[in-house]
């Protein structure tokens, strides 16, 4: 077990500097690559099962969509393009990377980069809310949470839904007036340290109003 370990981390250490596009290539190669002997030696399942444990999250969220595919073309000796296709679960079409709403693209970038992350990673997200549907919004909050553990997430929005499912006492509010920047624990907030059946999100909203109306 310890082997393993070591092993899938020395791995996705290895591929970590890659964009998801190119470590999702490279588990989809070893997907077709690698096939599992007789021996019950499942000490490297990860590099058997990783694009397929990519795909059934990715199908789990878009259960509409039946196959992922990573496509390779070549454009000259030096140059390669490296994309993505879905399919439909009504059609044999390969749908590309460019014809993919953002939203369902951004979703596979995200499983893909938290999947592939070495343990200890900081995986920064900006403005986490872009491009996400309301059918999958939950879904990827849901799947982050999920794998936190080992990893460390830095994620901004103003999204309520993703702010008031994220826990309220890992949440640092970030203000600006004029160029001076502040940031402050919610924590250390008192008026949300309370036992109120208000959402927190609602409650954060009117500290920052009454603070503005004081300021």
């Amino acid at each position: 077990e310890l082997y393993t370990r070591n092993v899938e981390e020395l791995f996705k250490r290895k591929i970590a500097f890659f964009s998801p596009n190119i470590r999702a290539l490279v588990l989809f190669y070893l997907k077709f690559k690698l096939k599992k002997d007789d021996t019950n030696d499942n000490r490297h399942d990860f590099f058997h099962d990783g694009f397929n444990d990519i795909m059934e999250n990715y199908l789990n969220i878009f259960p509409e969509i039946k196959d992922i595919k990573i496509t390779r073309e070549t454009i000259s000796k030096d140059e390669s393009l490296i994309f993505c296709e879905i399919q439909d679960a009504d059609s044999e079409e390969w749908i590309p990377q460019d014809r993919m709403s953002s939203g369902m693209f951004r979703t596979l970038m995200y499983i893909i980069e938290i999947m592939t992350a070495p343990e200890g990673s900081v995986i920064l997200i900006d403005e986490f809310e872009n491009s996400l549907g309301i059918n999958c919004m939950s879904e990827i909050t849901d799947f982050i949470l999920d794998h936190a553990d080992g990893l460390q997430f830095i994620i901004t929005s103003h999204h309520p839904y993703i702010i008031n499912n994220i826990p309220w006492q890992d949440w640092q509010i970030v203000s600006r007036k004029g160029s001076r920047i502040k940031t402050k624990k919610a924590t250390e907030i008192s008026a949300l340290n309370t036992a109120s059946s208000l959402d927190k999100f609602t409650q954060l909203i009117n500290v920052l109003d009454f603070e503005e109306m004081e300021a």
